[in-house]
């Protein structure tokens, strides 16, 4: 004699719904072999850590979002582009198979020449910005500001670090701090590169103009678009792939804070370390320090509203 699935009371032949529980047979069991045959398809697949999809195991790269799963299956469609990364530096790395260098920090694989790396051409390409950016003063300007660039980034990313790892820390994918510090070098050396890689249009202006506030406009410009690519395509993704990849669902909001805490502490910093840029024929180390950037800027709209 057979038994209801759901509460195991014996079935008669006859019977369309069990006595006990109330079931009807034919519904139930059409349900409950729908289950196992979405466990069965859930344990042939996996979660992409860069998009976040559902895909196959035996995928790859993703074919969601074409990520190479560096960590599972190698097949022959990615096979290629895995032997082409032990030709590649690590900056390479980072622009052409971003997700390898989030698999290397999760697995904690050569990090310390990562931090390495990431931090020299991090100094170098933010100092030949810096560079760039005090020839519209001359003079020592080029020198201070070849200073003050880098400055700004690794002043943000060393007074950022504790408080990032505390957060990541308590609330989302345990970072140890030496992860926590090489993903912010990465985003570091990707903001710097891109400033380096827009510092030829910066010279540019420089040369056919003399007015301070259209170069101060382009060069606030300049690292609004260096910045919104580092956070966005490192630190966001970058967060966003080790929860994943860590078996937990990423947070959004807390990673959200995470960044933004960065973005405060980095404008800030900016304010504290201006004039980038000087006024020609004349050498200013540092400006006065007023108040905060924020307080400026709702002082600046006040005074354009009024």
């Amino acid at each position: 004699m057979t038994t209801c699935l759901k509460c195991g009371y014996p079935r008669k032949p006859q019977d369309i719904r069990c006595p006990r529980c109330g079931v009807i047979y034919e519904v139930y069991n059409y349900y409950v072999s729908q289950q196992r045959e979405s466990a069965e398809k859930e344990s042939r697949n996996i979660v992409c850590p860069n998009c976040g999809q559902s895909i196959p195991k035996d995928a790859n790269p993703c074919p969601k979002c074409d990520a190479l799963l560096c960590f599972d299956t190698i097949t022959p469609t990615c096979k290629e582009r895995i032997e082409k990364l032990g030709t590649y530096s690590f900056g390479q790395m980072l622009l052409q198979e971003r997700e390898y260098i989030f698999e290397k920090i999760y697995t904690e694989t050569d990090l310390d020449a990562q931090i390495r790396y990431f931090s020299l051409y991090a100094l170098l390409f933010s100092a030949g910005y810096g560079l760039f950016l005090g020839i519209f003063s001359g003079n020592l300007q080029i020198i201070a500001s070849l200073i003050k660039v880098p400055m700004l980034l690794t002043g943000t990313l060393l007074i950022c670090l504790p408080v990032l790892y505390l957060l990541n820390t308590l609330v989302t994918y345990k970072l140890t701090l030496k992860q926590t510090l090489t993903l912010l070098l990465v985003s570091t050396y990707m903001m710097s590169f891109i400033l380096v890689s827009m510092a030829p249009i910066l010279l540019l202006f420089i040369v056919i103009t003399e007015l301070k506030r259209f170069i101060s406009l382009l060069n606030m410009i300049m690292f609004m678009i260096a910045g919104f690519f580092s956070i966005r395509l490192v630190l966001w993704r970058g967060m966003q792939y080790l929860t994943r990849r860590s078996g937990s669902r990423p947070k959004v909001f807390v990673i959200s804070v995470w960044i933004l805490i960065y973005i405060v502490i980095g404008t800030q910093l900016a304010w504290v370390l201006r004039p980038f840029i000087g006024e020609k024929g004349r050498f200013v180390l540092f400006r006065e320090i007023e108040g905060n950037f924020f307080l400026a800027l709702f002082n600046s709209v006040s005074d354009l509203l009024k």
